[in-house]
C-alpha cells in the first residue's frame, strides 16, 4: 500500500511541499487570469466589487502560503538533482526558484500598497482588513500599481511559463525524474 510521506527527503518532495506547490500554482494562475476581468464590469457594480474582493483575499492567501512554504522549505531537505543534470542547469533552477519566491512575496505587497494608498482597506475574506491610509497617496498608488501590474505580474507570468517549460523539457526530453518528484504519484 502506498503511503505518502509528509516531509521531504533527498529523493522526493513530501506531501506538504507538494500541496503548497500545487495550491499556490492554481491560486496564482487564477489570480493572473481573473485580474483582467475586473475591467469588464462597470465601476461600482457588484460583479466588479466581488472580483476585486476575491482578488485581494486570494492574493493575501498566496502571500501567507509563500511565507509558510519558505519556512517549511527551510526545515526540510531538498531532493537532490539528478546526477546527469549539468551544474549550470542546477544553478539556473535555483535562481529561477529564488526569483519566483521573491516575485510571489513582492506581488501581494505591491497589491496591498495599491489598495491602501487609495485610502481603502484591503480585505481578507471578511476575516480581517488592512486599513487604508487616512489620506490617499496618489504617487505611491501609481508606483505600487505599476509594480504590481506591469513589473511583478508580467515577470511572474514569464517565470512561471519558463518553470513550466523547463519541467516539461526534463520530463519529456531528458526523461529524468524532476517533474515526478513534485507530483503525488512519486
Amino acid at each position: 500500500m502506498f503511503i505518502m510521506q509528509l516531509y521531504n527527503n533527498f529523493l522526493r518532495y513530501g506531501f506538504v511541499t507538494k500541496t503548497f506547490h500545487w495550491v499556490m500554482f492554481v491560486l496564482i494562475v487564477f489570480l493572473l487570469l481573473v485580474d483582467p476581468l475586473t475591467d469588464s464590469f462597470p465601476r461600482g457594480s457588484d460583479q466588479r466589487f466581488f472580483i476585486v474582493w476575491l482578488h485581494q483575499s486570494l492574493g493575501l492567501t498566496v502571500f501567507m502560503l509563500v511565507i509558510l512554504r519558505l519556512l517549511w522549505k527551510w526545515i526540510n531537505p531538498k531532493p537532490t538533482y539528478p546526477e546527469s543534470m549539468p551544474i549550470w542547469q542546477q544553478r539556473l533552477s535555483s535562481g529561477v526558484h529564488g526569483i519566483l519566491y521573491t516575485l510571489i512575496l513582492l506581488q501581494p505587497i505591491a497589491g496591498v500598497l495599491t489598495v491602501i494608498s487609495r485610502g481603502r482597506d484591503a480585505h481578507f475574506f471578511g476575516i480581517f482588513s488592512i486599513p487604508g491610509f487616512n489620506q490617499p497617496n496618489d504617487s505611491l498608488r501609481e508606483v505600487a500599481w505599476f509594480l504590481h501590474h506591469d513589473i511583478f505580474g508580467k515577470a511572474l507570468m514569464g517565470f512561471i511559463l519558463f518553470h513550466l517549460l523547463a519541467s516539461l523539457y526534463h520530463h519529456f526530453i531528458v526523461k529524468d525524474n524532476i517533474l515526478k518528484k513534485m507530483t503525488w504519484g512519486a
